[in-house]
């Protein structure tokens, strides 16, 4: 007797062990740590320079001094860096090393508090990826609840020019807003890209890929037209973001004009007057000048 007693303590202790050691190699989306991503448009990217990017992004979020890689490539690394890394407000400055194989970082904080404002940072994306439903609904519907949050939880400020700030303080302007968008769809495994055109430099949107296809976005022209409480800007091909914006051609942020074609599907167009909608579980139905349309996302 006491000695299957034993035998079944010491069962339960291992079971309990790997059953711990289960639930602590998989961390809640609490734990999630941010993904190195980067602007969908820039995937050509030879993947040494990817790489070398993916290390400078690393290392300002560890709060290093320096980052080692060859400096040709430097180019590339700041394409990347500065339109798709938001952390990269909190540095002062990247100078070459002088043996010319890396970067010097300076930050804007010393290294607590730079680590402090990297972990709310995160702390941040984590509740409002949380919040879209990341992980729990699929990749369409996390983008239409990306849209939905923005639009109802943040304010329109043109004095508010960065994707960091946007997300920590809930503020944007129209740049910082469409690139906030951007980044969160990236993190939560998406395609997005940042859209800019000339005609009216305030016009920024974002492009994103929803059901396979690209559409075009812009939650800060839906908060300034109808307080967020509509989906016009929601979606759009390239005909209708052109009427709805008021423009003629857009451009990617190395001025290579967006292809009419990729941004050509339509099934969306008739959210260009719903300034009103409902969300019933998986069901979103706009009001668009009186008809009711359901849209396509699951």
């Amino acid at each position: 007797m006491k000695k299957t007693l034993s035998l079944t303590l010491v069962f339960l202790m291992v079971l309990t062990f790997f059953s711990a050691c289960s639930k602590s190699d998989k961390p809640s989306a609490a734990e999630r740590e941010l993904s190195i991503t980067f602007d969908s448009h820039y995937e050509n990217i030879n993947e040494s320079s990817r790489r070398a990017y993916t290390s400078l992004c690393e290392a300002v979020i560890n709060g290093d001094e320096q980052v080692l890689f060859n400096t040709a490539m430097t180019e590339d690394v700041n394409q990347l860096y500065y339109t798709s890394f938001p952390l990269n407000v909190l540095v002062k400055s990247l100078n070459g090393l002088e043996s010319g194989n890396g970067l010097h970082i300076e930050y804007n904080n010393e290294s607590a508090e730079h680590k402090k404002l990297v972990e709310d940072f995160t702390d941040k994306v984590n509740e409002i990826m949380n919040v879209c439903g990341f992980g729990k609904v699929s990749g369409d519907r996390y983008v239409f609840n990306l849209y939905q949050y923005i639009c109802e939880n943040i304010e329109l400020d043109e004095t508010v020019l960065s994707p960091y700030d946007a997300i920590t303080t809930s503020k944007g302007s129209t740049q910082a807003i469409s690139q906030m968008f951007e980044y969160l769809v990236l993190q939560g495994g998406g395609k997005a890209c940042h859209i800019t055109n000339f005609d009216s430099g305030a016009n920024l949107l974002s492009g994103a890929m929803l059901s396979g296809n690209w559409y075009l976005f812009c939650p800060a022209l839906e908060i300034k037209n109808n307080g967020g409480k509509g989906l016009t800007c929601f979606a759009m091909s390239y005909e209708r973001a052109a009427e709805t914006m008021g423009v003629s051609t857009f451009e990617y942020t190395d001025s290579v004009e967006l292809d009419s074609d990729i941004f050509s599907q339509t099934a969306f167009d008739e959210l260009k007057t719903a300034s009103q909608y409902t969300v019933n579980g998986n069901e979103i139905t706009a009001n668009c000048n009186g008809t009711q349309f359901v849209l396509p996302i699951k």
